[in-house]
């Protein structure tokens, strides 16, 4: 167990929790950066259906992304959707057609699985999740 207070110690003006949480945010290698998968981004949907803002129990969900990431995709993921709706409600921007706001050719929709537990040592809950709801 890393004892974030003594490696503060090291680190004049620091504290325990700042330190930690610049290695789980910023440091760590095993974090991953960047672009998030359509599976991610589904299973984040269902698991905040499911937990709400529960952030650390969501990124259990999600290895590699930290308490911090997921919150930040969530809450970056629903401004672009209330953007992209203001603009198609404006008529700025057609979602099918020429000019659409998605490029390339629609993409099937997919069900994934997740695994759900209660508790940390209780069994695995799976269930089919996520189908995208309509504009």
């Amino acid at each position: 167990m890393t004892k974030w207070s003594e490696i503060a110690k090291q680190l004049p003006g620091r504290i325990g929790d700042q330190v930690k949480e610049r290695w789980v945010n910023n440091l760590n290698p095993e974090t991953k950066r960047g672009t998030w998968s359509l599976e991610e981004i589904d299973i984040l949907h269902q698991a905040q259906a499911k937990y709400g803002n529960k952030w650390s129990m969501i990124s259990k969900l999600l290895p590699g992304r930290s308490e911090n990431s997921v919150k930040n995709r969530w809450y970056n993921g629903k401004v672009s959707e209330r953007r992209a709706r203001r603009k198609m409600l404006e008529g700025e921007a057609d979602f099918r057609g020429e000019g659409s706001l998605i490029e390339g050719p629609e993409l099937p929709e997919q069900k994934h699985e997740v695994c759900f537990k209660e508790e940390m040592n209780s069994p695995c809950v799976k269930e089919n999740i996520f189908e995208p709801e309509p504009f």
